[in-house]
């Protein structure tokens, strides 16, 4: 898709940084490195903006931010870019910004849900982000597929940072949408003071959830009610130690009659005093 754009140089002034409509990419890069090269060699690669509905002479920033925030922190003044009219349709807007994304990295699977959520925002239907933006970003054309990305735009950054770095497909964490901000920051606090593995975090936050709703309490009631808290707060305990109570805690509310006959069978093994051998 190509659009009809315009390349001027313009001040920086008349960018406005604090508009964030078009803007998907992760803001967690090595800064440093895109600083250095822009500083030394410019804007090779310009940006694309858009002329704002309310004033022609300042523009909106369709893609290139990381550019343009280096620029601004290398105290640029004049910069060269793309500029397009403020009557530039959004879709159009966004498929050139993703299509020139594309030719240089990929995605990420935080990336693609912002996305995805701002297409929808701006007002496409979601036939056509399913039809036209799912497949231009790696993925089926499904509607499942929408469904199973959209939430995870909305979970804290050290959740979002803990599923790339375990590379975590959308999935295996669907179970984590849709919950309230606070049930968010319980998850967050657990992960910055347990920092459990990606099978205890999936297990122990699978299972928390699971009894927010089948009891229809907020997870922090849940948390509390297995003891969680005191858990945490115990220093006689090791990390890996603390992981497992907290399993087993939510293991015995999520299934009772299995935890009962699993232990009645523990106490029977040991009760026959069974050769280690067998």
């Amino acid at each position: 898709m190509s659009l009809p754009v315009v390349k001027k140089d313009i001040n920086l002034i008349k960018i406005d940084f604090d508009d964030q409509v078009y803007r998907y990419s992760d803001n967690r890069y090595p800064k440093d490195i895109l600083f250095h090269s822009i500083k030394e060699n410019g804007l090779l690669n310009p940006p694309l903006l858009v002329q704002s509905q309310k004033r022609s002479s300042s523009f909106k920033i369709v893609n290139g931010f990381r550019r343009l925030e280096a620029a601004r922190k290398a105290n640029f003044t004049l910069i060269p870019a793309l500029v397009v009219s403020r009557t530039t349709p959004v879709k159009e807007l966004f498929h050139f910004s993703v299509t020139d994304n594309l030719t240089t990295r990929n995605l990420n699977l935080f990336e693609k849900a912002v996305l995805l959520d701002k297409l929808l925002k701006a007002g496409l239907d979601f036939r056509e982000v399913i039809s036209q933006f799912l497949p231009l970003i790696g993925l089926p054309p499904a509607r499942a597929k929408l469904d199973e990305l959209l939430p995870l735009a909305k979970l804290p950054e050290n959740v979002i940072d803990y599923v790339l770095e375990k590379n975590f497909p959308a999935s295996k964490i669907f179970y984590l949408s849709n919950l309230p901000n606070q049930d968010y920051q319980l998850i967050s606090e657990f992960l910055d003071n347990l920092k459990p593995s990606a099978n205890l975090f999936t297990k122990i936050t699978s299972g928390l959830v699971f009894l927010a709703r089948r009891d229809g309490l907020p997870l922090n009631k849940v948390f509390k009610k297995i003891g969680g808290s005191d858990l945490l707060d115990d220093e006689r305990l090791t990390r890996r130690k603390k992981l497992e109570l907290l399993a087993e805690k939510i293991y015995l509310l999520q299934y009772p009659i299995a935890s009962r006959v699993n232990y009645q069978i523990k106490q029977l093994l040991e009760e026959a005093r069974l050769p280690i051998s067998i």
